[in-house]
């Protein structure tokens, strides 16, 4: 049985570009938690997120991978994400499974384009947002880079701690009021936060005017308010490498971000267009349940895993929940914590946590798993995702692999929602569409590696023309119009 309840998980996502140290970033927290012992480095290939064998020798992660710890009370499932442009599907994806974004940005390098578009995709999807500077400890211009910070995204980004000492420490503004920063006086900035949050209750607000001064438990709630509003998106500063701000970040997410119960509710419908009707998941594990699937991975060895949230409920072998429209249930053996790459068998999975299942067929990526009392047509609303448009012509290399060719590429597509398959009816082509270039190398070179699939390559002979979008079951389905024959290939994403 789990040693934690609702009320005490926090669901986080790690994003942003490439390069900003996410990854290093998780693992000092898991140090930091006492959850591993030395933390693992990308160069030593030993890290808990990169565990796959071809994300340790490419230096950077490619797919999400979920770990957890404990600290200050609260139970935390850390979602680390990919930051390269080509496998933003994999970062996108898992935002369902989140109440709070993390936002990585380098302090190197400031805001870069997919800072900018993880901010505004979480924005849009009414999650709470936190900032986190990264590699304070080279950062030559950290008043600079605040202001950046504010530019882009509004003066609703305040530090609940400042840089000092050159990055080599950092200094809370949340509590204290006095101080010097590599910013400026604490004071200030205290303030400044104050001022922000005080907005989210006239009351306090008054109070406020009047004595000069409120306590953190009276800026507890309206902070609170003000972050899942959006009206505040807070700022950590740490640099991960030397672990410098990362206890101090694990307290501001125990204690100020919001847990399933706080967070704001996922926007799960019954039906599409017209007939839609949302419905709102209790984060109570005494409700039938409802979990929606986020990940999967394929594996010769390991089989098939999906990775999904319990939004209601709890999932474990005592249910047998539909997925989807599913007449039958499905049976559930085992359900597994994650830590990285590494799964342990748990009692069941309570309202609000993250957990996986393994070897059912049945349950496939975006699927939701719920109790037959609740129509089957329930869904999450979909998420706008990157369209797959750069293709390319595949044939297997080597005879006798025909038919493991098919098969092979499903499982590849069944795991990733930005990539797909169209066969081309006016030329006998085989497509493989991605996000890029390097993108379509690494699904070839897994398809090689996992499968003993491998294949050549060249440009699609025909050109990519024109898409038409239609609504079909909750997901767009794309018709990809060919050339002169006036044929066309059909490709289903889950997009806007």
């Amino acid at each position: 049985m789990p040693t934690y309840d609702t009320k005490d998980l926090r669901n986080i996502a790690i994003v942003g570009a490439a390069g900003a140290g996410k990854t290093t970033l998780v693992e000092a927290m898991l140090h930091a938690a006492r959850a591993i012992g030395r933390p693992g480095r990308i160069e030593d290939k030993n890290t808990v997120c990169d565990g796959d064998e071809l994300e340790r020798e490419l230096g950077h992660s490619i797919d999400s991978a979920i770990v957890h710890l404990d600290h200050g009370g609260a139970h935390l499932n850390i979602i680390d994400t990919p930051g390269f442009p080509d496998f933003l599907g994999k970062s996108i994806s898992v935002l369902p499974a989140v109440e709070t974004v993390a936002v990585v940005v380098d302090a190197v390098h400031g805001v870069e384009t997919v800072t900018r578009r993880m901010m505004r995709i979480a924005a849009q999807r009414d999650l709470p947002r936190l900032i986190i500077v990264n590699k304070i400890d080279a950062c030559e211009d950290s008043v600079g880079l605040l202001a950046n910070l504010r530019e882009s995204f509004g003066s609703e980004c305040q530090p609940l701690n400042l840089p000092a000492g050159g990055g080599s420490t950092v200094i809370d503004c949340y509590a204290e009021t006095g101080g010097d920063s590599d910013l400026g006086d604490v004071a200030d900035f205290h303030t400044s936060l104050v001022d922000q949050v005080v907005e989210m209750d006239e009351a306090l607000m008054e109070r406020y005017l009047e004595q000069g001064e409120v306590t953190p438990d009276q800026l507890h709630e309206p902070f609170s308010r003000a972050l899942r509003e959006g009206h505040l998106v807070p700022v950590c500063f740490t640099a991960a490498r030397s672990e410098t701000g990362v206890t101090e970040l694990l307290d501001a997410i125990a204690r100020h971000c919001p847990s399933p119960l706080e967070g704001n509710p996922r926007p799960f419908e019954h039906g599409v267009g017209e007939d839609r009707q949302d419905f709102a998941p209790e984060a109570d594990s005494s409700k039938t349940p409802v979990a929606h699937v986020f990940k999967v991975t394929s594996d010769p060895f390991v089989g098939r895993l999906c990775v999904f949230k319990v939004h209601q409920g709890h999932m474990g072998h005592d249910v047998q929940p539909r997925v989807n429209d599913g007449r039958k249930g499905v049976r559930i053996a085992h359900v597994f914590k994650l830590q990285g790459l590494e799964h342990t068998e748990a009692d069941r999975i309570i309202a609000g946590d993250i957990g996986a299942v393994a070897k059912i067929d049945e349950v496939v990526l975006d699927a939701t798993l719920h109790d037959a009392s609740i129509a089957g047509d329930l869904h999450l609303r979909p998420i706008e995702l990157p369209r797959p448009m750069f293709g390319f012509a595949i044939e297997v290399a080597s005879k006798g692999t025909e038919s493991k060719l098919g098969d092979s590429l499903q499982k590849l597509v069944d795991e990733d929602p930005t990539l797909a398959i169209e066969r081309v009816a006016a030329t006998g082509e085989i497509v493989l569409r991605g996000l890029g270039e390097q993108h379509l190398r690494i699904k070839l070179r897994m398809l090689k590696d996992r499968w003993g699939v491998e294949v050549t390559t060249r440009p699609p002979r025909v050109a990519y023309k024109e898409t038409i979008t239609t609504k079909a079951e909750g997901h767009h389905r794309h018709k990809k119009q060919t050339g002169g024959a006036g044929q066309f290939g059909e490709v289903y994403l889950r997009v806007e």
